[in-house]
């Protein structure tokens, strides 16, 4: 599992020197709040992995949607390490679509969470990437 995430990890560095559309996952706030609600971690992992799985098949709108339904799940649940790597993740892809505003919204957020967590090689990390942006 630690491989999965250093792997995703250095993908996420190796996009923020590449470029991220829009999201638009179909859900409201009601319904992804109902969903947050009554989903179980597990549920929330899974769904943050099919969101791995999209990401790396290109199929980037899907893993939008994928890490939007975890991120909302994870916060609930009041999960905020995963919350932070779903963020990171989120603002990977979004560079990817060369969606830079999105992207750094969801690395500002990112960048507060690992600071609260104390996360210092992932400030480290979000703060060279801000720096490098394009």
């Amino acid at each position: 599992m630690q491989k999965r995430y250093k792997l995703i990890n250095l993908i996420f560095l190796l996009t923020l020197l590449t470029g991220f559309v829009p999201f638009n996952a179909g859900l409201t706030t009601v319904s992804a709040s109902l969903i947050a609600q009554t989903i179980t971690r597990q549920e929330a992992d899974r769904i943050f992995k099919q969101g791995v799985e999209q990401y790396k098949a290109k199929q980037l709108q899907s893993a939008i949607t994928s890490w939007q339904q975890a991120l909302t799940a994870y916060r609930t649940l009041k999960d905020r390490p995963r919350e932070a790597t779903t963020l990171k993740n989120l603002s990977a892809v979004y560079i990817e679509l060369a969606d830079y505003p999105q992207a750094i919204a969801n690395l500002q957020q990112y960048l507060n969470l690992t600071r609260e967590l104390r996360n210092r090689q992932g400030e480290q990390a979000v703060l060279v990437a801000i720096a490098l942006k394009p």
